[in-house]
């Protein structure tokens, strides 16, 4: 799976926790929620976002690392059908 996902993909993972301790202290603890905190999970949302090219994938664009990538994977396939 991390192959096919890569690493900066699967590092995004870190960055969400933050937001899902938040929300668990919330619902499940009963923690208080201030201003600051809704701000900086959009901040991280925002950024994760960024840093995997959604808004650029949104208007029909694919990063040239990930097209280069799957054409990687793409030509090890055929590779292999041909054996």
């Amino acid at each position: 799976m991390l192959r096919q996902a890569g690493a900066t993909t699967a590092s995004t993972v870190t960055d969400v926790v933050p937001i899902w301790s938040t929300l668990l202290g919330v619902t499940v603890l009963g923690e208080g929620l201030t201003w600051n905190e809704p701000l900086g999970a959009a901040i991280v949302l925002t950024s994760v976002a960024v840093s995997q090219g959604l808004a650029n994938r949104a208007r029909g664009g694919q990063r040239q690392d990930e097209r280069a990538e799957r054409e990687a994977v793409d030509h090890e396939w055929a590779h292999r059908m041909r054996r």
